[in-house]
Formats: C-alpha cells, structure tokens, sequence
C-alpha cells in the first residue's frame, strides 16, 4: 500500500470509530442529543458524517488531495462534536466533543473554497476563512471550552471538562451566540461565493467541482439544519 492510501485507511477507521462511540454517547442520554431517542435519526445523522468523511477520502485519492482531506476532517468533525454531551464515556472525549463543535462547517467551507483543482486560496479566500475559523472554531468551540463547568450548570452527570481554566455561563452563552451567528453569515457567503465562481466556470470546470461541491453542501446542509 502507499503512503496515501494508508493514511485513508486510517482515516476512515478513526471515522467509523466516532461514528460508533458518538452514538453510543447520544443512546446513553438522548434526552441531551440532537436525534432523541430515535434510531433512525441517530442512524441518519452518523450516516451523514460517514458519507460525508468518505466523499473526502474519495476525492482525495481521486487527485483533489487538499479539498478531499479537509472534507474528510469536516466529516471527522461532525461525528466527534456528538461527543460533547454527557452520555459521553470518557472525559477526554466530552472535551474533544466541546473543542470541535463548530469545527465541521468551518472544514467544509474550507473545502468547497479550495475545489477544483486545489486552488490556491486568494486575499479574499484567506480573510473569509479567517473569519469563518475565528468564529465556529475559536467563539463556538475553544474559548467557550475554557469557561465551561458542566457541574456549575447542573450536569452532574457530564464527564469533566478538562480545559476549563474558570466558570463563566455567561461569557459561554455571550461566545456561543456570537460564534454561532457570525458564522451562519460567513458560511452564506462562503456557499455564495462558491456559487458564484461555479456558474462563471467552463462547463468542464463545473464537471470536475461537482464531485466535491455537492457532498459539501449536503454536509453543511446538515450540521446547519441540526
């Protein structure tokens, strides 16, 4: 096997890992995740984050190395932030589950801004992921992770949090919010501009973003809706 092709086989070992270990997370306290106590939803969501993971790995082994990876990691992304509840075995993966909670759209975004052909990003490319990751990445999941006690909001049974430096529910709430609203704005116009550059290319263009650009947006299509 090369290089390439183990690295995808590991890849997509450690996604089937989280898609089993988020599930069993979310059947431990369903009254805490986002599919209830409904299989099929639980199902369809962890379905979701394997397709979307596998798309990646296929585009990546396909040529599409950087757009395909960052797919893959925004899929990755997906299934671990259903770490973050209290269903969750393990306090390393209730932080993981934290830290990651806005990290998936971020990744796809950065995928579908990269696609076709790996383009190198231009000035206005890298200022809108800039500020995608400042917000789903650092206002939505890191700097709300360090203020965040789960026992303080009355979880007694959520697993620790193990970078929590103080406690402070309202400059969680206060981050939350911001990062959760500013990149709702950003991934608009990441998804516009995206649309954009895809209608004013070649129609061979077109054919070769398709693979990348519709698993993209069913993707983010989902972690918005949920």
């Amino acid at each position: 096997m090369t290089r390439g092709q183990v690295v995808r086989v590991l890849v997509g070992a450690m996604a089937a890992a989280l898609g089993v270990v988020a599930a069993d997370a979310a059947r431990r306290a369903p009254d805490f995740s986002l599919a209830g106590d409904s299989l099929p939803r639980l199902a369809l969501g962890v379905a979701a984050g394997w397709a979307v993971v596998a798309a990646g790995l296929a585009l990546s082994a396909g040529g599409e190395r950087k757009s395909g990876a960052l797919l893959a990691a925004g899929g990755c992304a997906w299934l671990a932030a259903g770490l973050g509840m209290p269903g969750a075995r393990a306090a390393s993966l209730f932080t993981l589950g934290l830290l990651v909670v806005g990290a998936a759209p971020a990744l796809v975004g950065h995928a579908l801004l990269s696609a076709p052909g790996d383009r190198r990003p231009s000035w206005l490319d890298r200022a809108v992921l800039g500020v995608l990751y400042g917000a789903l990445v650092g206002l939505l999941g890191v700097l709300p992770t360090l203020a965040f006690d789960p026992v303080a909001t009355g979880c007694s049974t959520c697993p620790e949090n193990l970078l929590r430096i103080t406690d402070s529910p309202d400059a969680v709430a206060d981050l939350s919010r911001s990062g959760f609203r500013l990149g709702l704005v950003v991934i608009a116009g990441v998804v516009a501009l995206a649309l954009w550059r895809l209608a004013r290319a070649p129609a061979a263009r077109r054919g070769q973003a398709l693979p990348l650009v519709v698993p993209s947006y069913v993707g983010a299509l989902a972690v918005v809706s949920a």
